[in-house]
């Protein structure tokens, strides 16, 4: 679904982090997507991801180099990552309960220019607000751990775009919550046997319409991930940006 990937990666912009601690050395890549609020863009992922970059600065690493990437979109003009300055993004966990599971970086204009000049397009409150009541199927897109690496030095990332089969109720897997939840069983396929690295990656739904066109709405952020049952929770978009608004 190389296409698909290309298509939707418009909206996805994943974040390369390398560490530094005296002579260690450390490095991973957090998925992300650009979500706007009267025309404010964030870029918005799990709030757990937020939580493990804090805890390796609270144990003494600093970040060597973050950087954007933000050209996996179709026909994207500049190939190299973005330099991206963490520490004036106010990253934020929203809530200390990690079941509600969302996580923001501010971007100021200097980066919302340089992102839209490589193709990116913020989810806008026509995508995240006027959703239907129901959908047709969702898929879920993000940055695959196993087919990816990262090293202090540079980064190597491939994303897939899964198919999500929406459950009734919460599986007994997962902790009773009062997050505005989607939960889902994901279709993995090889060579992708497991979505680690997909957390803060959004859960689109589609609907067709009647006159037969497919739309698709920003619907979730995905957040937890049971293996052995190919189980996930996702938040709710829809709350987020109401609060945020």
């Amino acid at each position: 679904n190389d296409a698909l990937v290309q298509f939707f990666h418009r909206h996805v912009v994943p974040i390369y982090f390398s560490f530094k601690k005296g002579s260690e050395r450390s490095a991973c890549v957090v998925t992300s997507f650009v979500m706007s609020i009267y025309d404010q863009w964030f870029l918005v992922t799990a709030g757990h991801c937020i939580e493990e970059i804090e805890e390796n600065l609270s144990k003494g690493y600093e970040i060597e180099r973050c950087r954007l990437i933000d050209f996996m979109g179709f026909d994207a003009p500049h190939t190299e990552p973005i330099p991206f300055d963490y520490s004036e993004s106010a990253a934020t966990k929203l809530c200390y309960d990690p079941t509600y599971d969302y996580g923001l970086l501010f971007l100021d204009e200097h980066y919302v220019r340089l992102l839209r000049a490589n193709g990116v397009q913020a989810l806008t409150e026509e995508v995240w607000e006027q959703q239907p009541d129901t959908a047709d199927f969702y898929m879920l897109l993000g940055v695959v751990g196993q087919l990816s690496e990262a090293t202090p030095t540079a980064a190597s990332v491939t994303s897939t775009l899964l198919k999500v089969i929406e459950l009734p109720e919460r599986p007994d897997a997962f902790v009773e919550t009062t997050a505005p939840t989607l939960w889902g069983e994901v279709l993995v396929r090889e060579p992708v046997t497991d979505i680690m690295g997909m957390s803060g990656g959004p859960v689109f739904s589609f609907r067709r319409t009647e006159d037969g066109k497919l739309r698709y709405w920003l619907h979730a952020v995905q957040s937890r991930w049971i293996p052995s049952r190919r189980l996930i929770a996702a938040c709710l978009s829809r709350p987020l940006g109401t609060f945020l608004k």
